[in-house]
Parts: structure tokens; C-alpha cells; sequence
């Protein structure tokens, strides 16, 4: 039997990476964590080298510049920052960024890999969800959700926890109705991993699900591109969307994400909503004056903290990305930021019409994590870069077939 030393490679990387997706996670709070993210980068390379016999040559791309160019300008902050080690330290990050993934971004540049960069998102997802069980416990996390309460943060924030378990699920959904050849085994893991939402309570992870399963039931295998077929799925999605919801008020086990959603709702109308709502709505109107303050550069990409914390009491970044990066980096920062996400959007546009397995899911993606962004802070987490990468690849394959067309 002949063996296939480079799809025995492909395999070994493409694990490698799915622990080092996983591990942003696992090992965020642990000191030694950062150690990771080197290591295993250093042994994907390393791989990668034998992948090519020896003969590698290094591939950047507009990710690298798009995340350079917002590098730099947490470096300029920091001559007008109140605390110039925090914007100093978020470049930093982003060069360990840079420099980590490049072996990652070279492997899956390295022809139409986007199938198994969406499988490595999906399975670490999936490998969050079961660390989670085993981490609290299964007759604790079945206890918590019989008397409605959420999990408390333990080794990373349980929001975090929730929605890449989400994004696993949404991604899974997605290939069971755009692929033909269908991974069953890999179906089962929804199970534990919609589990383990419902136990962090967190209502980003909730609306996130639903805003990407309704997405993607709606763009699955629309080839014909019929109004009315398009038409009829949004009119199906919208009344199963009420249906599940209508269950979910039935039971018991869903009344702890019903009553943080209630608070939610009742926050942004204004009246009395739960502690973290109210105090969301506080932390958003700190930002906001500060930015009208310092409009321009803000007060230094990473040092919204500092004022939460002498206003409110809270050392806390403000839990809204628009905000934080209006009062850390002012117009130019927030610019800076979101001129990948308006890069992107343009890119997916004008290679709309080109037929690629990762389009859709990636325009999803990006629409679901810029409405989630009012809600939560990315720009300092190493997802959010991988996520970049993910797209600025789907991008570039669909830049290639539509010159070759």
C-alpha cells in the first residue's frame, strides 16, 4: 500500500491547528498559554517545511498589511495615551500576530484549503464544548441549568465559551446542506455543544446562532437564484424562528437565556434591565464622551479600562468594539480597524457572482460578527485574526478564479 506522506502532513497540520484555535480558548487565562501559540506555530512550520521538501517560501498577503496598518496605529497612540504601556502592548500583540500565524497563513495558502480551515474553526469549537463539560462537570452544568443559573467564568468568560460553540454549530449546519459528501460522525457534536450554550446562558452566543442558522438556511444551495424561492425560505425561517422561540418559553431549562434576554430587550428600551445591561449601557456612554473629547486619536488604543475604571468602578474594556476603539483610537483607530471588515465586504462583493465553497459562509461570518461587535470587544482577541486570515483566504481564491474566468 503506498502511503501519502503529504496528506499524512495536511492531517498532522491541520490538528496542529485545531489545538491552536482551541487553545485561544482553553489557555487564555493561564500565564503559560501565550507559550502556545509560539510552539505550536514553530512545529506547524517546521511541518510545513518537510510538507514542501525543504523548499518553503514564506506567503503574506493583504492581511498582513490590513493587520500591520492597525499594529501601527496602536503604536501611535500610545504618544497621546494616558497609560502608553497598554497601547504599546496591543502592538505587540498584533507583531506576535503577525509573526505566529504567517507558518499558518503559508500552510493554507498553499492551494484551496478553505475546507479545512472552516473544519479546524468548527472542531475546535467542538473541542471547547466538551472541555467545558469536563472542566465544570456534567451533573454540576445539569444542576446549574435545572435552577436556571449560568455557568460562572472559570478558565475563560463563559460568553466566550458560547459563541464559538455557536459558530461550530453554524458552520456544521452550513456543510450538511452545501455538501454532498456528509461527515456524520461529526453531526453528533452538536449535541453537547448546543448543551453547553444553553448552560452559559449568553445571550451574544444565542443571537448569534440564530442570526447565522437563519443566514445560512436561506443561501443554502441557492444556485437558481429565484425571488420567490428566496422569499419563501426568509417567510419558513422567520416562522420557525417564532416557533422555537415559543418552545423555548414552555420549558424550564431555557428560562435563565428567556430572562437575560427580557433584560436585554428592557435595556434597550429604556427601562430597568439586568446589572451587566445596565451596566453595558454605562460603560457605552463613558466611551462616547471620552471619544467626543478626543476624536481623533482617542485616548490610546487600549486604555478604555483606565477610565471605566474611574468612573464606574469597573477595570473593565467597555463591551462594545465601535466604542472601545472610538475611545482608544479615535477616528483614525476606528478606521483603521474596520477598514478590514470594509475590505472584505467590497472583495465578497465584487466576486459575488464566482461559485466558491467558502464564500457564503464566510460573508455570514463577517455580517454576524460586525452586528455581535455592539456587544462585546474583538479587536484584542486572537480569534478575531484568524477570522481575518480565514476571509482574506476565501477572498484570494475567489480573486484567482475570477482573473482565470
Amino acid at each position: 500500500m503506498k502511503i501519502n506522506l503529504k496528506r499524512i502532513l495536511e492531517n498532522i497540520i491541520n490538528i496542529c491547528t485545531i489545538f491552536l484555535f482551541a487553545s485561544f480558548f482553553i489557555f487564555e487565562s493561564y500565564t503559560w498559554g501565550r507559550f502556545i501559540l509560539v510552539g505550536v506555530s514553530a512545529v506547524i512550520f517546521l511541518l510545513y517545511i518537510v510538507y514542501k521538501g525543504f523548499s518553503v517560501k514564506i506567503h503574506t498577503g493583504e492581511w498582513h498589511i490590513f493587520v500591520f496598518m492597525f499594529g501601527i496605529i496602536c503604536l501611535i497612540t500610545a504618544l497621546i495615551s494616558i497609560r502608553p504601556s497598554d497601547a504599546i502592548g496591543k502592538f505587540i500583540f498584533i507583531i506576535q500576530i503577525l509573526v505566529c500565524f504567517t507558518p499558518v497563513y503559508t500552510f493554507y495558502d498553499d492551494g484551496d484549503k478553505i475546507k479545512d480551515l472552516l473544519n479546524v474553526i468548527k472542531w475546535a469549537g467542538y473541542i471547547v464544548a466538551i472541555y467545558s463539560i469536563y472542566f465544570y462537570g456534567l451533573d454540576f452544568i445539569l444542576n446549574m441549568l435545572k435552577s436556571s443559573v449560568r455557568l460562572e467564568n472559570s478558565y475563560t468568560n463563559v460568553n466566550v465559551i458560547g459563541q464559538i460553540s455557536a459558530i461550530a454549530i453554524i458552520i456544521q449546519v452550513y456543510q450538511i446542506l452545501n455538501l454532498k459528501k456528509k461527515n456524520i460522525v461529526s453531526w453528533i457534536f452538536m449535541i453537547p455543544t448546543l448543551f453547553i450554550i444553553l448552560a452559559t446562558q449568553s445571550r451574544k452566543a444565542f443571537v448569534l446562532l440564530i442570526i447565522g442558522l437563519f443566514s445560512v438556511y436561506i443561501v443554502s444551495n441557492d444556485r437558481k437564484k429565484k425571488s420567490t424561492r428566496i422569499i419563501m425560505r426568509i417567510f419558513i425561517a422567520i416562522i420557525a424562528l417564532v416557533l422555537i422561540l415559543w418552545i423555548m418559553s414552555k420549558f424550564p431549562i431555557f428560562s435563565g437565556i428567556n430572562e437575560r434576554m427580557g433584560y436585554l430587550i428592557d435595556s434597550l428600551e429604556g427601562s430597568d434591565g439586568a446589572r451587566s445591561a445596565n451596566l453595558r449601557k454605562q460603560m457605552i456612554e463613558i466611551g462616547w464622551n471620552s471619544f467626543l473629547y478626543h476624536p481623533f486619536l482617542g485616548i490610546g488604543i487600549g486604555s478604555p479600562h483606565i477610565i471605566a475604571l474611574r468612573k464606574i468602578g469597573e477595570d473593565a474594556y467597555l463591551h462594545n468594539n465601535y466604542v472601545e476603539l472610538l475611545c482608544g483610537g479615535g477616528i483614525i483607530g476606528f478606521c483603521a480597524f474596520y477598514s478590514i471588515y470594509v475590505h472584505l465586504l467590497k472583495g465578497f462583493w465584487r466576486y459575488r457572482k464566482i461559485d466558491h465553497y467558502g464564500r457564503k459562509i464566510c460573508v455570514i461570518l463577517i455580517v454576524s460578527f460586525l452586528i455581535m461587535e455592539w456587544g462585546k470587544v474583538s479587536c484584542y482577541s486572537k480569534e478575531t485574526y484568524f477570522y481575518f486570515m480565514v476571509f482574506f483566504l476565501e477572498m484570494k481564491q475567489l480573486k484567482g478564479r475570477w482573473y482565470n474566468d
